[in-house]
């Protein structure tokens, strides 16, 4: 049958749970409630099926990892961003 209809199933569910995330942290410019282990772990998990995807020329792998592997690379670098931000502002509320 249409195996890739699983793959691409799977794909739409994974994604769907990490953008949301994404798009939470550039909103609110906040990603502290975010563990930065769920995203090295869960980042290098999916850059390692990416790799797999590759290996084995399965454009379903790639497809859905590399949407993976970009959401966990965001959430990285708001983790980064906002986290000087946050203690600026942190900082600034002490002085008042």
């Amino acid at each position: 049958m249409y195996i890739w209809v699983i793959g691409i199933a799977a794909s739409i569910l994974t994604a769907s749970g990490l953008v949301p995330q994404v798009l939470k942290g550039f909103i609110r410019k906040k990603v502290d409630d975010v563990s930065i282990v769920f995203m090295i772990v869960g980042g290098t998990g999916t850059f390692l099926w990416f790799i797999y995807g590759i290996l084995i020329n399965n454009g379903v792998i790639i497809f859905a990892n590399s949407i993976n592997a970009t959401c966990y690379a965001l959430m990285l670098l708001q983790k980064n961003l906002y986290k000087s931000t946050n203690e600026r502002l942190e900082t600034v509320g002490e002085k008042s």
